[in-house]
């Protein structure tokens, strides 16, 4: 599992609504 800084960073990179919600679903896996 990445570090909650990760994936903030990886939040950033993807600011498309689909990569958004696939990102938040991965973390919250």
């Amino acid at each position: 599992m990445l570090s909650f800084e990760q994936g903030k960073k990886t939040s950033i990179v993807y600011t498309t609504p689909p990569s958004t919600i696939i990102c938040q679903n991965k973390y919250m896996n």
